[in-house]
């Protein structure tokens, strides 16, 4: 007899807009990881042949002012944008997780001080914060990752924190403690597996919002800078009234990966939560 699945990927696969979410982002995620190398294309190259020429059977999405083809362009600019979405997350996580099991744990000195620093963090509109960082260095990619998931980490403490205050109390964790266990086997054994739900919920849509975030960043000329390609500087070129009216090519496939990469990340969000949640009748 086989291994019978795991109830909460059976509860997550009975979620049929999470299953057409995953299945879209497995997709699109090889689409632009392996097509531009199965049809040997430049984001970079020059045909001075064809300056902003409509979609043909040489450019099938066309190609810029610069004779860039919008394909290959749109299909490196995806690589970037999903790694910037990828690592900021993790970036974030990686900080706010710790921050928010020491917090919830050591509800003293050390955890008011912590979840004050993240409620600063909060207080300032991000988007603003991000400019000014960004425009003190260079706008790179690592750049933006780092300040897409360092802005970030506050949300996954305060979710940790709320929840390591109640897991802490439990019957589990106090025998663990009369058992003379370390503090930190204590947070990562006992506590830490007790806590992860709601932030793989967390992750998801996090994922979506970094992507949204590098892509709005590109859009205002501060993020990735030609002649690297992301979906968010391809659709800054709608800027320019000639090519948002008579040259949609060059920005509209751009815009709407980017609208169907994050409704399908949404998507696995919502079948995730779902799944997590033995209360929610799918």
């Amino acid at each position: 007899m086989g291994k019978k699945p795991h109830p909460r990927w059976e509860r997550f696969a009975k979620h049929k807009l999470a299953m057409i979410g995953l299945f879209t982002l497995i997709t699109l995620i090889l689409t632009v990881l392996l097509l531009p190398v199965i049809l040997d294309i430049s984001p970079t190259a020059l045909d001075k042949t064809a300056y902003g020429k409509a979609p043909s059977a040489r450019h099938l999405l066309g190609t810029d002012d610069l004779g860039r083809d919008i394909l290959a362009r749109t299909l490196y600019g995806g690589r970037i944008s999903l790694a910037v979405g990828l690592a900021a997350v993790c970036i974030s996580a990686l900080i706010g997780v710790p921050l928010g099991l020491l917090a919830g744990y050591y509800e003293s000195t050390l955890g008011r001080i912590i979840m004050r620093i993240a409620d600063i963090f909060i207080s300032f509109p991000n988007m603003v914060l991000m400019l000014v960082v960004v425009a003190m260095f260079d706008s790179s990619i690592i750049v933006l990752i780092l300040v897409i998931g360092i802005i970030g980490w506050p949300r996954y403490t305060r979710l940790v924190y709320s929840s390591t205050l109640s897991v802490r109390q439990k019957d589990y964790v106090e025998a663990a403690k009369v058992s003379g266990c370390k503090t930190p086997k204590i947070l990562i054994s006992e506590i830490l597996p007790n806590v992860l739900s709601p932030v793989w919920v967390t992750l998801t849509f996090g994922v979506a919002s970094a992507i949204l975030t590098e892509s709005t960043l590109s859009f205002l000329g501060v993020g990735v800078q030609p002649p690297a390609a992301s979906w968010g500087n391809l659709i800054r070129e709608a800027l320019s009234y000639s090519i948002l009216s008579r040259k949609p090519w060059i920005w509209m496939p751009s815009g709407i990966l980017l609208i169907i990469l994050t409704v399908s990340v949404n998507f696995i969000g919502d079948g995730i939560r779902d799944a997590l949640d033995p209360q929610t009748k799918l």
